[in-house]
């Protein structure tokens, strides 16, 4: 997506007050497995998205400290959320502006190429998704002890937003990963690398 994102989106910037962060896709669920369309459509987590999530509560348990959970309210991002925050004893806020971006009439289907370069009737268009994900991080990366579990997307946008390259393999479902900013530069480490999800 982000060799494809519109020069208005590029242009997003986020500056949070913080240096460091963490932020965990949500586990596998059978539309991953079979590379369909997500999108707003609540699919739940799979058996393997279930034990993905149970293995990042366990790795983010021995990572130091998380004060807050904010996650987006479809079941997959917030059950993955809920394992993690039941394990931690944390409470655990759901924000709907952290949803995946909107795919309309693509969800159900196949992933196909150039998806998200589009701007078909019935999708949320790539600035809108963008703008209500820069909004929504605004309110929320005020504390560096937040932990923000959501989608793919969202992950990409938020390395446009912070300059920091999102390569796919950062994209795994339910890597748990670390952002932290020294001097004007952020950058990203998948602490999931130690225990192999």
């Amino acid at each position: 997506m982000n060799a494809l994102a519109p020069i208005s989106v590029r242009r997003l910037k986020l500056d949070p007050s913080i240096s460091r962060f963490l932020f965990l896709r949500h586990g596998r669920t059978a539309y991953n497995l079979r590379r369909i369309v997500q999108g707003h459509t609540d699919i739940p987590l799979d058996a393997v998205g279930r034990d993905q999530a149970v293995a990042a509560a366990e790795l983010l348990l021995g990572h130091g400290s998380i004060d807050r959970i904010i996650s987006s309210d479809l079941s997959r991002a917030s059950a993955t959320a809920q394992t993690v925050a039941s394990r931690l004893d944390l409470p655990l806020l759901l924000d709907p502006d952290l949803r995946e971006r909107g795919f309309g009439p693509f969800e159900g289907g196949p992933a196909i190429q150039g998806l998200w370069s589009r701007d078909t009737e019935g999708m949320e268009t790539l600035d809108l998704f963008a703008g209500r994900i820069a909004r929504a991080l605004g309110r929320h990366l005020d504390a560096s002890s937040s932990l923000l579990v959501a989608h793919g997307g969202v992950l990409r946008v938020l390395g446009l937003m912070l300059g920091v390259t999102i390569s796919d393999d950062l994209v795994r479902n339910a890597a748990p990963l670390a952002f932290s900013r020294t001097d004007a530069a952020w950058q990203v480490t998948d602490l999931s690398v130690a225990i192999n999800l």
